[in-house]
C-alpha cells in the first residue's frame, strides 16, 4: 500500500497543502485554484486517504452527473515519472486494484476501498439529484466547481456534517464575481478554522517526485491566445483565478469594465444648477425601478435610483416629490405607459414623454426587440456615469448600478451556453428602465416652467397600473 501511495498517489507541494491542513484538523476548505491545477484529482486522492483513516461514506459532487462521468469516472489522464510518460484510467490512479473490494459499481459510479468506506460520485442538476443525498451519512464531501453549481448540496448536507464531525472542501475556478463561490471565499478567509487557497498559473510547479519542476500550464501559450477569440476576461478568470472584471454571461459587463476603466463610476453627486430627468420601469407585475440623471456636455450622470415591490404610479409621484432638492425637466415612460404619463402630467410634471413602439415590438417579436434596444444602450454606454455611492432607501448603496452588473442572459443548459434572451430576476428593472431612458431619449432635459416645490401632488385612489 505504501508503495502504491508513493508511486500513484504523489502530490506536488501546492497539493500537499491541502493534506496537512487536514492532518491538522481542518474540517472545512475553499480552494480557488486555475484550470488544469489538478483539482478533482488532488481531492480524490485525499479522499482516499481519509478514507482509509476512516471508516464512512465519502461523496464527490460536481454540478452534473454527466460532468461526473465524463471528468473523473471516464476520464484518462496522463502521468509523468523520470521522464517517462504513463496513462492511467483516473478512478484506478486513485483508487488502485489493490485499494479496492471488488469491482467499481459502474452504473452507480461507486467504489467500496479496503476497510469498508465508499466513495461515490454524484451530481447537483436538480433537486431531485440533490435529494438522493438527503438521508445518507457521509464523513467527508468534495463539492467540484461549486461555482458553477445551480443547486447546493451543502444546504442538505451541512447538518449531517455537523452531527458526525466530517469534513467538506469547496473547490473551484471562478465563476462570478460575489456569487455563493466567492462569498464564501472572502468570509472563510476571516475564520481559522477554514483552509482557502487560492492558486493562479504562477502558483503551481509539477514538482512531485519524478517530475521536471516545469509550470504545470504553458504561460507563454496562454500569452498566444490573448487576442486570438479569448477575451482577456476569460484569460485572468480560467488562469488567474480573477473574481474581477465583467461577469461570465452578463450583457453590460464588457462596457461596465470599461467604464469602471475610464473612471466614469464614482462620485458624481447631485448638480443643483441642472435639472433632473427620469427614466422608469413600470414593472406591471413586480417592481418599479426609477433612474434619476442630468445631462452635461452630451454627457449622462446618473445620480440616483429607486426600486421597490408592489408599487405604482402614484408611488413614482410622491417619491419625486419628496425629493424636493431635484427640479425635474423630463420624465420618460415605456411605450405602454400612456396611462400613467397622463397621470404624471395630471399631477403637474412637465414634459412626459412615452417612448414610442419598437418596430419589433410592433410586430410580435419582444425577443429581438429587447436586443435591438439593448444594443442601443450599449452603443450609448460610453456616455453614461454612474454615481456609485448614493443611497437607496431600500437597499443600500450603488444599487442600480449593481444590479446592471448583475443583468444577464439566460443560461441554455442543454447546450451549455447563454441564449440572446435575457434572464428575468431582480437585475431586471433596473436594466429596463435604463433601456426606457434611451429608448425616449435624455434630451431636452430643460426646468420646465410652472413646477413650484410646494405644489400638491393629488391621488388618483381608481389608477390602475394594469392598464397603463
Amino acid at each position: 500500500m505504501g508503495i502504491l501511495i508513493r508511486d500513484l498517489h504523489r502530490l506536488r507541494s501546492y497539493q500537499r497543502a491541502s493534506v496537512e491542513a487536514r492532518n491538522r484538523g481542518i474540517k472545512r476548505f475553499v480552494e480557488v485554484w486555475h484550470r488544469r491545477a489538478g483539482k478533482d484529482r488532488t481531492w480524490a486522492t485525499i479522499t482516499c486517504m481519509e478514507a482509509l483513516k476512516r471508516r464512512g461514506v465519502y461523496y464527490h459532487f460536481l454540478p452534473t452527473l454527466g460532468q461526473a462521468k465524463r471528468d473523473i469516472w471516464d476520464n484518462i489522464i496522463r502521468d509523468e515519472y523520470d521522464g517517462v510518460e504513463h496513462s492511467y484510467r483516473m478512478i484506478d490512479m486513485i483508487f488502485p486494484p489493490e485499494l479496492r473490494i471488488g469491482k467499481p459499481n459502474e452504473t452507480e459510479m461507486m467504489i467500496q476501498l479496503v476497510g469498508g468506506s465508499i466513495w461515490q460520485l454524484m451530481g447537483a442538476e436538480n433537486l431531485d439529484s440533490i435529494n438522493r443525498a438527503r438521508g445518507s451519512n457521509p464523513v467527508g464531501i468534495v463539492l467540484s466547481e461549486y461555482a458553477f453549481m445551480q443547486y447546493d448540496p451543502w444546504k442538505v448536507l451541512m447538518p449531517v456534517l455537523i452531527e458526525n464531525g466530517g469534513w467538506v472542501a469547496f473547490i473551484s475556478t471562478p465563476n462570478v464575481e460575489d456569487d455563493n463561490f466567492h462569498t464564501l471565499y472572502k468570509t472563510a478567509q476571516g475564520d481559522p478554522s477554514w483552509f482557502t487557497q487560492l492558486l493562479t498559473v504562477e502558483d503551481t510547479i509539477k514538482d512531485a517526485v519524478g517530475e521536471d519542476r516545469k509550470s504545470v500550464m504553458d504561460i507563454d501559450a496562454i500569452n498566444a491566445e490573448r487576442g486570438k477569440n479569448v477575451t482577456e476576461e476569460d484569460i485572468q478568470r480560467e488562469f488567474y483565478c480573477s473574481f474581477k472584471g465583467y461577469m461570465r454571461g452578463t450583457i453590460y459587463g464588457d462596457v461596465i469594465d470599461a467604464a469602471i476603466q475610464a473612471k466614469r463610476v464614482g462620485r458624481f453627486p447631485y448638480e443643483p444648477r441642472l435639472p433632473v430627468g427620469v427614466c422608469i420601469d413600470l414593472g406591471h407585475s413586480d417592481a418599479m425601478a426609477v433612474w434619476f440623471y442630468q445631462v452635461h456636455d452630451k454627457a449622462v450622470y446618473f445620480i440616483d435610483y429607486w426600486e421597490d415591490t408592489q408599487k405604482d404610479i402614484k408611488d413614482v409621484a410622491h417619491l419625486l416629490r419628496e425629493k424636493r432638492s431635484y427640479q425635474y425637466g423630463r420624465v420618460v415612460l415605456p411605450w405602454d405607459g400612456r396611462a400613467a404619463a397622463n397621470y404624471m402630467e395630471q399631477v403637474g410634471f412637465k414634459n412626459v414623454v412615452v417612448c414610442q413602439r419598437n418596430r419589433m415590438e410592433a410586430t410580435g417579436s419582444e425577443t429581438a426587440s429587447v436586443q435591438e434596444q439593448i444594443g442601443e444602450v450599449r452603443l450609448n454606454f460610453t456616455k453614461f456615469y454612474f454615481d456609485d455611492t448614493v443611497m437607496d432607501k431600500n437597499n443600500g448603496g450603488g444599487v442600480g448600478f449593481e444590479h446592471l452588473k448583475r443583468y444577464k442572459r439566460k443560461w441554455d443548459d442543454i447546450h451549455k451556453v447563454f441564449t440572446k434572451e435575457p434572464q428575468h430576476d431582480g437585475n431586471s428593472h433596473a436594466a429596463d428602465a435604463l433601456r426606457t431612458g434611451v429608448a425616449g431619449g435624455f434630451t431636452p432635459l430643460t426646468f420646465a416652467g410652472g413646477w413650484q416645490e410646494s405644489q400638491e401632488i393629488k391621488v388618483e385612489t381608481s389608477f390602475n397600473i394594469e392598464a397603463a
